[in-house]
């Protein structure tokens, strides 16, 4: 092959481009690029030697001579030893759908025709700035170009919500799945499931592995899978083989030792725990030439030498060492858990020392305040508690080996001693002071007995009661039916009695819409008055409180015969003492104008100014009402007034004798 031409790569198609340029890879290669590229390099050295083997066959057409048959037989008999150069196949034929097994599916790329319209590569798009990518089809691109001209407008409040956007993802993402499952094939669908196989099974060994006390180290296990033997890594590797990697061109016969499949990490975990045998497997028979004969040119069998097996002591102490191993991790393992758990016992001794502590401050104050004697904890009990005999001190740490677990243990004792003490003590001691609810105890008491006595008076009366009713029920019933019968006889011979009970009912008539008009307009007055007064009424009560109230019945607001004192103004905003200004002006120019307009209707109170004497002696009486409504509207006010003016004289003076 040596003198043969050099090949021409002009023709060698792209990687994943057909005769006429179109995508020819399935669809389940599209996310390993790598794999790409391994697949690229193997059409690439195929196409090369197909083009070597058609050199060769034209120019063996070309020219018969017995030169080239010659040499060719001169080159094959000058290296009996050397394989000849391996035939190559065809291209890669048609995947086949029928059924198969797992050895014989075909994971090389497929070389049917593809489709005439085939889609691109998808582009993923993303709407949380990568967390999730979207492989479905995109129609932002398609929006982008049909949109020329872009307004310069803010995007606020366009993005959907997280949730949505999550949602609209997954469902996005099921319909890819489902149709990736409908347009693929069985033999894909096969593929698929033995790659998910062997991957569940990697997984799970890790989650084992995981879950137990020693974790699983892929370099290990890679190294351990580098020293095996080419035979054993050849039988692994039969076992179960990589799918993926299984019809991809190797330069070497055997795989990379970090290619790890499930059944390797299985023998990698069984060595581990399980003691190898240290015996090695007899070698199989070989072929070797005698060196001793250099003329005999044929080989012998011969068997290698077997190692010496191990002695039986040396057996035995692997096996010790391997149990003491296994005991000293099981005490390491309760050491571990003793640790922790005496760490939680002192957490919970502190915290029950600082409630007791706690306790017995509050405990003591409150007896202080009320003026009873206090019993106090013991301070050795105290002590005790948030005092862990186990903890190493000063002392402790100059003790060494039994004797420190002597001082412990009899610190311990002490301990049990000081609670033991407390609690026989507590049992046999007898209360003889009183507890600070004894007299509201008592006076709760006597006073649920009063009630009960009132009670059972209160029923007593209500059973009397109820008797009397029950009496002057009979009495009415009688008497109505009396008076029934009593009526109908006496409106015949007494027609006035049927006047009088007509005029009863006009004038209970009349009552009924006079005690209506007053309902209605008392509901009007409140309904009118109540939301001022619930906004206003607090304020307003603590001004006329503390500017009128309490300067003129100082004795009668404390109640006593000493005066209450005044030290300062009373406090408030300058809003307030606005409004306050504001409220007294308003008050006097009303009342002002209240008495002008009184006035002059008391002036023209005969209504001369109109004409006709029946409408003048109609209106009079509402017109004198109305006067002696705005007279009595003008005492009030004045009375107002004149309460504002005598506060402000009352505290004009305060302050003149204060600064005096």
């Amino acid at each position: 092959m040596d003198d043969q031409e050099p090949l021409n790569l002009r023709n060698v198609p792209e990687m994943g481009a057909g005769v006429n340029g179109e995508n020819v890879f399935s669809d389940e290669y599209d996310f390993y690029p790598r794999i790409l590229q391994d697949v690229q390099r193997a059409l690439k050295v195929k196409a090369k030697r197909e083009a070597k083997m058609k050199a060769n066959r034209s120019g063996s057409d070309r020219d018969p001579s017995p030169l080239a048959s010659t040499s060719l037989s001169s080159k094959q008999t000058r290296s009996p030893g050397r394989p000849p150069y391996p035939r190559l196949a065809s291209p890669t034929p048609f995947r086949k759908t029928n059924g198969s097994t797992g050895s014989d599916i075909d994971f090389s790329p497929s070389t049917r025709q593809a489709p005439a319209q085939t889609s691109q590569h998808p582009v993923p798009s993303s709407l949380d700035n990568g967390l999730t990518l979207d492989w479905g089809s995109s129609t932002f691109d398609e929006v982008r170009n049909d949109r020329k001209w872009s307004l310069s407008t803010r995007r606020r409040d366009k993005l959907p919500p997280l949730e949505l956007m999550h949602d609209q993802q997954e469902k996005i993402h099921q319909e890819r799945l489902s149709k990736l499952r409908a347009s693929a094939s069985s033999q894909t669908l096969r593929k698929a499931q033995m790659t998910s196989d062997q991957l569940q099974r990697r997984y799970s060994l890790f989650q084992d592995t995981q879950s137990s006390s020693t974790s699983l180290n892929l370099a290990a296990a890679s190294r351990w899978y580098g020293l095996q033997d080419n035979t054993i890594r050849q039988e692994l590797e039969r076992v179960e083989p990589l799918t993926w990697l299984k019809h991809l061109p190797r330069r070497k016969q055997l795989l990379p030792r970090w290619h790890l499949s499930a059944r390797i990490i299985e023998e990698f975990i069984n060595a581990q725990t399980v003691p190898r045998q240290l015996q090695l497997q007899p070698q199989p028979l070989y072929m070797e030439p005698i060196p001793e004969d250099q003329l005999m040119s044929s080989p012998m069998l011969r068997h290698p030498p077997a190692p010496l097996p191990l002695s039986e002591d040396h057996q035995k102490e692997i096996e010790n060492e391997e149990t003491l191993r296994r005991e000293y991790e099981k005490k390491a393992i309760l050491l571990r858990d003793a640790e922790q758990h005496n760490k939680r016992i002192r957490q919970l001794l502190n915290r029950i020392s600082t409630s007791v502590k706690e306790y017995d401050t509050v405990q003591r104050n409150a007896m202080d305040v009320l003026g009873k004697k206090h019993q106090a904890l013991p301070k050795e009990l105290v002590e005790a508690f948030g005092h862990d005999p186990a903890a190493v001190t000063g002392a402790t740490r100059r003790l060494r080996g039994w004797r420190a677990v002597e001082d412990i243990y009899e610190r311990l004792v002490k301990q049990r001693q000081v609670f033991s003490a407390f609690v026989t003590l507590e049992s046999h001691r007898t209360t003889d002071h009183e507890s600070i609810l004894d007299d509201k105890v008592s006076s709760l008491i006597r006073s649920l007995s009063t009630l009960e006595e009132r009670k059972t008076q209160l029923a007593l009366r209500a059973r009397e009661v109820e008797a009397v009713l029950q009496g002057v029920q009979g009495v009415f019933k009688e008497v109505k039916t009396d008076y029934d019968k009593t009526v109908p006889m006496t409106s015949t011979l007494y027609p006035e009695i049927s006047q009088a009970i007509a005029l009863e009912e006009n004038y209970r008539d009349q009552y009924q819409q006079i005690w209506e008009f007053g309902m209605d307009a008392l509901t009007l007055l409140l309904d009118t008055v109540t939301p001022f007064w619930r906004n206003h009424g607090k304020t307003i009560g603590e001004d006329i409180r503390d500017f009128l109230i309490i300067p003129l019945y100082r004795n009668e607001f404390t109640g006593e015969g000493k005066r209450y004192s005044i030290d300062h103004l009373p406090k408030r905003s300058a809003r307030h003492w606005l409004g306050l200004s504001l409220f007294f002006l308003i008050s006097i120019i009303v009342t002002t104008f209240q008495a002008r307009v009184a006035l002059l209707s008391t002036m023209h109170f005969r209504l001369k100014w109109i004409p006709f004497e029946g409408m003048r002696y109609s209106a009079l009486p509402l017109f004198w009402i109305g006067i002696l409504m705005q007279w009595g509207a003008v005492c009030v006010e004045c009375g107002i007034v004149l309460m504002e003016m005598g506060a402000i004289a009352w505290w004009m003076g305060w302050s003149v004798k204060l600064l005096r």
